[in-house]
């Protein structure tokens, strides 16, 4: 089916590969776009015979045609002198062959600020994005990336859809990402863009996220080539500014492997801090999984990298990290031995609120244990330190723990008035 509307260039081009249109109905497709410049019907069957009936090749030539005013006479005169193996009609591989030879043509028509615009978009996604990524990046002025743009879309190159731009075929955006260079401080400003845009957002927490959507596609391609160019700074960059973003929207799979991206690129810059944070973010993203093992395995590298440069913070957070992890393997005893580690550590560098936490866990993991005493002891000092920094949510939960605490112990009114402090607080 062929998809048209009142003004040409507002079309919706197919953007998947499609089986090789009949006759009749790519010649159809070509008159839709370039019937004025078809001066002689011979030539225009003889140019779809050529391309095969290839959609994306047909639509080309049209928009070709239509956009310099060539005749389709003169246009298979120079089609008829391409390499011969490229417009073999029965040949899949060979009329796909043909696409390059067309986008060069078209190509050659355009300025070369268009061209710089179409060599970006390659480095995004197969997915919608908007024009002030491309004006920044590129540090176009608002006249000279508006001419630009309608020069693609005039080529059928780009297209436009709600206020937004992508490539018009997947065959194009191939072509683009292999065959147009990119300075390297252009793609440097296109990532920083999306890093700046990326932290931005996510500090705005739900509304934030919304605006994240759309461009988490985008978001991911272009880490995967920070890592295909070596640029390991943009790369760990990236991935810092995303970490939250796909944690807390569960986006499990990707996290993990924007994760793991930032850690190679932690390794390579020898980075050790880095390295031992990444490694920490991989145990918690198993863990929340459900694979518990493996997070072990990471929070334990994580342990080792922070002893050995000496990070006293990062240690106390995976001797907490693992005394979570062990105490979800119901393994009490062995999280109550790292959840003590990390209590000594969070006092001596005195930081209150991870002292509060892990008393916190601590009277959880001694209340599982059924020592409910000495659980409701370190959950009323979880309680008073929870009040001593002003932290109202937590204390709502000490306030709750320690009401299931008391009603273990058969004290039902305490219990009861516990809880109700919870509520108020929660």
């Amino acid at each position: 089916m062929l998809v048209t509307s009142r003004k040409r260039q507002d079309a919706i081009d197919q953007r998947q590969d499609m089986q090789p249109l009949k006759q009749k109905d790519a010649l159809k497709l070509l008159h839709e776009w370039a019937d004025r410049q078809i001066d002689n019907e011979q030539t225009a069957q003889q140019i779809c015979q050529l391309l095969g009936g290839l959609p994306l090749a047909v639509r080309l030539v049209g928009r070709y045609l239509n956009k310099t005013e060539e005749t389709s006479t003169e246009y298979l005169a120079w089609l008829e002198k391409m390499p011969l193996e490229a417009l073999d009609p029965d040949n899949e591989h060979h009329r796909h062959a043909s696409v390059p030879y067309l986008l060069e043509r078209s190509l050659a028509q355009v300025s070369e600020t268009a061209r710089d615009v179409l060599a970006l978009v390659g480095l995004l996604a197969m997915s919608p994005f908007d024009q002030e990524i491309i004006r920044h990046s590129l540090q176009l002025s608002e006249g000279d990336l508006r001419k630009a743009m309608r020069d693609l879309i005039g080529y059928g190159l780009l297209q436009r859809e709600d206020g937004r731009y992508q490539v018009s075929h997947a065959l194009i955006h191939t072509y683009v990402r292999e065959s147009l260079p990119l300075a390297d401080a252009v793609f440097e400003n296109l990532v920083n863009w999306y890093s700046n845009f990326a932290e931005t957002e996510s500090a705005k927490g739900l509304e934030g996220y919304q605006r994240l959507h759309p461009e988490r596609p985008h978001l991911l391609y272009l880490l995967d080539n920070c890592m295909q160019r070596q640029t390991w700074q943009l790369a760990e960059n990236i991935s810092r500014a995303i970490r939250n973003y796909l944690d807390i929207q569960g986006y499990w799979a990707e996290l993990i492997i924007v994760q793991q991206t930032g850690l190679e690129a932690a390794c390579k810059l020898e980075n050790k801090h880095n390295e031992g944070a990444w490694l920490g973010n991989l145990g918690a993203a198993y863990r929340a999984l459900g694979q518990v093992e493996k997070a072990i395995a990471y929070h334990e590298q994580a342990l080792l990298i922070s002893r050995e440069i000496g990070d006293k913070s990062n240690e106390g957070n995976q001797l907490g990290n693992l005394g979570n992890a062990y105490r979800t393997l119901g393994q009490v005893e062995k999280a109550i031995a790292y959840h003590e580690q990390a209590l000594l550590i969070s006092r001596e560098i005195g930081n209150k609120s991870v002292e509060g936490s892990i008393l916190g866990n601590l009277g959880n993991a001694y209340y599982a244990l059924g020592q409910v005493e000495k659980a409701i002891d370190y959950q009323e000092q979880a309680l008073l330190i929870s009040r001593e920094i002003g932290n109202k949510s937590v204390e709502g939960n000490q306030l709750g723990n320690l009401g299931i605490a008391y009603r273990a112990l058969g004290q039902a009114q305490k219990s009861q008035s516990l809880f109700t402090a919870g509520i108020v607080h929660s």
